[in-house]
């Protein structure tokens, strides 16, 4: 069984050249897959620590979290066929104004503070190095594989760890996840698309207050 990924219109986000630019981007994940931070999606990341974070580092021995990594597992042995998924991170600042999107064409933001794999189905955050202009950090998750949501994923997971290969720190079960009837109802009556669109939610919010990260999940 084929996938195909539906528009999920985070492309808009992007310049069009990089937008358009999914063959660079194969050929640098290919090229990050053998490093260590290759695995959780970065090459540059040894070299972001070299340089002198911003503020960050003035709340870097105030806040518990430092650096996480999130995961969205399940059973990849009931999709023979593969499915198609896609965990993403928006980024706000102070005034909720949109500064930039972390999703699967866009895998990495300036700084090297965000690193997503699509392979592990992954992301890492240093928190300490976040540019200044971000204050808030939205995580969400959705699956575009026609006809599946992403509550219906067989032994779908959402894990929150603690350092980049650090211990869990929450989980959020998917099955256990109630759909709006009155949101997939409306979604499916406009078309395959829309229908398509009810395999996503949000399920971390991220701000940052006097200094800390603080955290506002989805259980």
């Amino acid at each position: 069984m084929s996938t195909h990924r539906l528009s999920s219109g985070y492309s808009g986000y992007l310049p069009a050249a990089a937008a358009d630019d999914d063959e660079s981007q194969q050929q640098q994940q290919q090229h990050r897959s053998n490093t260590f931070y290759g695995r959780l999606g970065s090459t540059t990341r040894d070299r972001a620590h070299d340089s002198t974070p911003s503020r960050r580092v003035s709340f870097s021995q105030l806040s518990s979290l430092r650096k996480v990594c999130v995961r969205l597992l399940y059973d990849e042995d009931a999709y023979p066929g593969g499915i198609d998924i896609d965990m993403f991170a928006l980024l706000y600042d102070t005034e909720c104004s949109f500064v930039d999107c972390i999703f699967y064409k866009h895998p990495e933001d300036a700084s090297g503070s965000f690193s997503l794999n699509q392979k592990t189905n992954s992301l890492a955050i240093d928190l300490e190095t976040v540019p200044d202009s971000c204050h808030s950090i939205i995580l969400a998750a959705a699956v575009y594989t026609t006809g599946l949501s992403i509550t219906e994923l067989e032994g779908g997971l959402i894990e929150i760890c603690e350092g980049f290969m650090g211990p869990v720190i929450f989980s959020i079960p998917l099955q256990s996840l109630e759909q709006n009837p009155q949101k997939a109802a409306a979604a499916a009556a406009a078309g395959t698309a829309a229908a398509a669109a009810t395999g996503g939610f949000v399920f971390l919010a991220l701000s940052e207050f006097s200094g800390k990260w603080r955290k506002n999940a989805r259980k």
